[in-house]
């Protein structure tokens, strides 16, 4: 095993006494969180858990990093801490201890008014047809960052809301790409960072060519601090909210695209939160202890590549069967040769193809209500 950090060292060694004393479910709820609670030493967690969980559960067969060069849209900065997450829900699920996984990722609670905006001050700010902004999303007293992209459509459009992987949004380009696609379509997006929330609000920064990128979320106050999975799943549900709440967001169109760890998150949500209208997950999956409390979803695209050793794609393959077994409406795409990341022509063809999905299926939803 590699050279650890002493807090790594710290947390491992508790972890693997508990599980030769017979803890097994509380060492893995334990390894479970270590990749959302210690931030910036996520990528040596993902390596103790990976290695630790194998030695001590020869049985899981759970999923492991793999050392594949940067891909185009799902970058390999993301792959270890999402392998991290999955290799624990995976594990936990052959070992018997399926219901830790509770811990990871909660089950979203059904809004009682599933359609009703709240009234709220706009979360970028006063945006003009074309602008893009940087602002915030309250959750239980902290502040998580939100980049809202506003189209040039005339009235109300569809709002989505973006959700990023487990290691943030980083060097990868897709979020920004699938976000100005989707403006050229009409639509509104909303880039939420849901792992990691500030004591204060960022300064708002609105304008018709603010910094794209990394450039504008250097302007944003460093993140203070994580928040677990249970705090994830309540910040995004206030994200719908605020989202809602926007003047110029047909309320009754709210679409969720979610990467990696953001489609557990997506696809999770999407099966209790009847706001959301359309669901893409991009190599991603429904979390186990969802699986069996599903009765119903969006239409859900689902885009996997069947090289992927993060999250593999029997994973995808599980989903259409569940979504089938519902009666959902729901397409698969699954790229061969691709990983836990899409290149070339893949890439461009997972932006068009989640694009196009969510416009057809809004824009139906829009009819029906017409």
């Amino acid at each position: 095993m590699r050279r650890l950090t002493p807090a790594i060292g710290r947390y491992a060694l508790i972890a693997l006494t508990l599980a030769a004393t017979g803890c097994t479910g509380a060492s893995l709820d334990f390894m479970g969180q270590l990749g959302i609670n210690l931030g910036g030493e996520a990528e040596q967690t993902a390596a103790l858990s990976s290695e630790a969980l194998a030695a001590h559960q020869p049985q899981a067969g759970g999923p492991s990093p793999n050392g594949s060069a940067n891909g185009a849209n799902g970058a390999s900065e993301n792959q270890r801490s999402d392998a991290q997450a999955v290799a624990t829900e995976d594990i936990g699920d052959s070992a018997g201890a399926a219901r830790t996984e509770l811990a990871m990722l909660p089950i979203p609670a059904r809004p009682a008014q599933p359609r009703k905006p709240e009234a709220g001050r706009a979360i970028c700010g006063a945006l003009a047809p074309g602008q893009r902004g940087i602002g915030s999303v309250e959750s239980n007293g902290l502040q998580f960052t939100v980049e809202c992209f506003r189209s040039k459509q005339a009235g109300t459009a569809p709002g989505i809301i973006i959700l990023h992987g487990a290691r943030g949004i980083g060097r990868n380009t897709i979020y920004e790409r699938l976000a100005e696609h989707l403006n050229a379509r009409g639509h509104h997006a909303f880039i939420f960072q849901y792992l990691g929330a500030a004591e204060t609000a960022p300064v708002v920064l609105t304008g018709k060519s603010p910094p794209k990128g990394a450039a504008a979320r250097l302007k944003t106050p460093p993140r203070k601090r994580g928040v677990d999975s249970e705090a994830q799943t309540q910040a995004i549900d206030r994200a719908i909210t605020a989202v809602q709440a926007l003047p110029y967001v047909d309320h009754e169109r709210i679409g969720m695209f979610g990467l990696s760890l953001g489609g557990f998150h997506a696809l999770a949500i999407a099966s209790r939160d009847e706001r959301i209208g359309a669901v893409v997950d991009m190599f991603g999956a429904m979390p186990r202890p969802v699986g069996p409390t599903v009765t119903r979803m969006p239409p859900t695209l689902v885009l996997h590549g069947d090289r992927d050793a993060v999250v593999p794609v029997r994973r995808a393959q599980e989903l259409a069967k569940l979504l089938k077994s519902i009666g959902a409406s729901y397409e698969v795409k699954i790229y061969k040769g691709q990983g836990h990341s899409f290149t070339g022509a893949a890439d461009q063809d997972s932006v068009e193809r989640s694009v196009e999905f969510l416009e057809r299926w809004l824009r139906a939803q829009s009819r029906t209500a017409g």
